[in-house]
């Protein structure tokens, strides 16, 4: 019996060395590696819409059914970025951005979340995105516009407006802009209480300036009130960083004359001799590309309405506050042959609605949106 007991032992111990219960920790590091979060990050990571404080992104994701890690930076002012939300699985291949800050400057940060629910290492990046540059309210371009006294512009001409140009050193910087009429005091008369300044080049440093130190955009143009001074302003770069070139007074003399002249004289902010202002006129003028939801042959009810494209399995339409409480507002999508394919109506409940689009086909769609007896149609894509 006791020569057994060896051979028993040496059974025991093989028994015990390949028993779970008494593995190294070799088989963890294992399992560690194959969960390492290095999934690939999501392709062609862009924007497709811009608002005055949404942005919309779209990408590819890395495979069927993956979700992924949003994280919204902003620049602080002194060359760095602050992260002031992080969204976590975010499934599908695009997401709206809300609440955002015009003049803001913005990063996006997105990654493919791996197999253990953390975000890869490796990411996709849209970096310095600021909402009012690339949504800048567009004026029209007047054709050989002539040059009038400031103190008496004729409002009986196509295109009113003025220029600002600043020359140094053989440097020549110069924008124009335009005055619209939005708000007339009373139907019966000619005076209004509230008018646009629209500039007519996007694109530039020359811009009209709220009392937030703001420039125009398409959701929030600046709308003086007729009498109450606004500011110019010249932008550097598209950070924050400006120069405050002087105040503008705003007065209509008569029903057929207006004033617009810079304040030399101002206590606080006289205007700078090195910007030379002129009033212009002229009877013919042209549109100019960008903001054209703020078309003059679009009701204003309609100015602020907006839809995601390109769109994938959910189409996010965007309305303006007016909206709400509405319950006579009918959603219609058409294909490109003019077929209908979606007809919705709907309560406006709140200022955004997701309409659920997944069998429709990639393609382009015109959405129409019919609200007390008015249509108006936006052209979106689908991916």
């Amino acid at each position: 019996m006791a020569k057994k007991i060896p051979l028993l032992l040496l059974c025991c111990a093989v028994y015990l060395a390949s028993s779970p219960v008494f593995a190294t920790n070799e088989p963890v590091m294992q399992s560690h590696k194959a969960d390492e979060c290095n999934a690939p990050a999501p392709a062609d990571f862009h924007i497709t819409s811009i608002g005055g404080n949404f942005i919309a992104l779209v990408w590819i994701p890395v495979w069927v059914g993956a979700n992924h890690t949003l994280d919204i930076l902003e620049n602080d002012g002194a060359g760095g970025w602050i992260t002031i939300e992080t969204i976590n699985n975010v499934p599908g291949s695009s997401y709206t951005v809300e609440d955002l800050e015009s003049g803001k400057e913005y990063r996006f940060i997105l990654a493919t979340n791996c197999s253990n629910g953390e975000p890869s290492e490796l990411k996709s990046v849209i970096d310095g995105i600021t909402l009012i540059i690339d949504l800048a309210i567009i004026g029209r371009n007047p054709n050989n516009p002539v040059a009038v006294d400031c103190s008496s512009i004729p409002l009986n001409q196509n295109w009113v407006g003025f220029k600002v140009e600043y020359v140094s050193s053989g440097i020549s910087i110069v924008n124009l802009f335009e005055l619209v009429v939005v708000e007339a005091n009373s139907p019966s008369n000619n005076f209004f209480s509230k008018v646009e300044i629209r500039r007519v080049y996007r694109v530039h440093p020359i811009v009209a300036i709220d009392q937030d130190e703001f420039w125009p955009n398409c959701d929030n143009p600046l709308i003086p009130n007729v009498g109450t001074p606004f500011r110019m302003a010249r932008l550097f770069g598209n950070g924050p960083n400006k120069e405050l070139i002087g105040w503008l007074n705003l007065v209509q003399n008569s029903s057929s004359s207006i004033s617009i002249c810079p304040d030399y004289n101002h206590p606080i902010l006289p205007w700078k001799n090195a910007y030379k202002f002129t009033a212009l006129v002229s009877s013919k003028a042209n549109n100019m590309p960008g903001c054209g939801n703020r078309s003059d042959n679009i009701t204003a009810v309609y100015a602020d309405l907006k839809a995601q494209s390109p769109f994938d399995q959910t189409l996010h339409v965007f309305f303006p506050p007016s909206f709400s409480g509405n319950n006579n507002t009918n959603i219609r999508l058409l294909n490109a042959q003019g077929q209908m394919v979606l007809d919705q109506k709907l309560e406006i409940i709140t200022t955004e609605v997701a309409l659920p689009v997944r069998i429709l086909t990639p393609g382009i769609y015109i959405l129409q949106v019919e609200s007390e007896g008015e249509v108006h149609s936006l052209k979106v894509i689908k991916v």
